[in-house]
């Protein structure tokens, strides 16, 4: 089986005319994302990577989930998620993925993540709020076979209650 766990970062800090990549968490953001973290761990109890856009807010947010939840998972971090804005990219990364790798955790960026999130778990109405994350399992032990023909289930938890 194969795993997957979108989760999109944590709450930022308002845009002020600093670069959006550069933005930080904000101190709700550092809050929800360590609540969330303990949530994430109560449904998954290993992740084998933890793969995380370049931008610090989502850098951020998979340094917390890291400490609070999976202290031996390594981060990855991958400059050009941020600027996935389409579900194609996204699956050209996992099919390249080493199939000794069972799980994989996310933290990335909207919109791509809700459609993605849309996508899988095939419930159009599903939104990504901050810290929120999806589960998915897949019923296949290659990541090349990882399609919607191939969820076995999938669990949203989101941060808004």
């Amino acid at each position: 089986m194969k795993t997957i766990i979108l989760l999109r970062h944590a709450y930022a800090e308002r845009q002020t005319g600093k670069d959006d990549f550069y933005r930080h968490l904000s101190d709700e953001g550092v809050q929800v994302a360590g609540l969330m973290s303990h949530e994430l761990k109560k449904q998954c109890s290993k992740i084998d990577l933890i793969v995380s856009s370049a931008a610090l807010r989502t850098k951020e947010t998979a340094e917390i989930f890291q400490k609070e939840a999976f202290p031996n998972t390594t981060i990855r971090l991958e400059k050009d998620l941020y600027f996935w804005q389409f579900t194609d990219r996204f699956f050209d990364f996992v099919y390249g993925l080493d199939n000794s790798t069972e799980t994989v955790l996310f933290v990335g960026h909207n919109p791509v993540f809700s459609f993605l999130a849309q996508s899988l778990s095939g419930n159009p109405n599903l939104y990504f709020y901050p810290s929120s994350f999806l589960i998915v399992n897949f019923q296949t032990e290659q990541w090349t076979n990882i399609n919607n023909g191939t969820v076995e289930n999938s669990v949203f938890v989101s941060s808004k209650g």
